[in-house]
């Protein structure tokens, strides 16, 4: 990934951060989630299907809405178990 990737990746993080709150944020997105930008995706790798199928259901408009508003575009987010979480 490229260092303007690394930079965006941050910005959605920081903005997702912003929306969640500190601890919800914390518990469901620091060390549970890895955020992958390439070609007009986000990719959320996520530990286990619980973790992806929760952050889903209640997460993926914000984390949808948080993206736009850094790349100011829209994002197609996929979810995916990586075994690096």
């Amino acid at each position: 990934m490229q260092a303007s990737s690394l930079d965006t990746v941050g910005q959605i993080q920081s903005r997702i951060a912003e929306k969640v709150g500190p601890q919800r944020y914390k518990v469901w997105f620091k060390n549970s989630t890895q955020l992958t930008l390439a070609d007009g995706f986000l990719k959320v790798g996520v530990p286990n299907l619980f973790v992806g199928g929760w952050i889903e259901n209640h997460y993926a408009d914000v984390i949808g809405e948080a993206a736009r508003e850094v790349t100011g575009a829209e994002m197609n987010l996929t979810f995916s178990i990586d075994s690096m979480l």
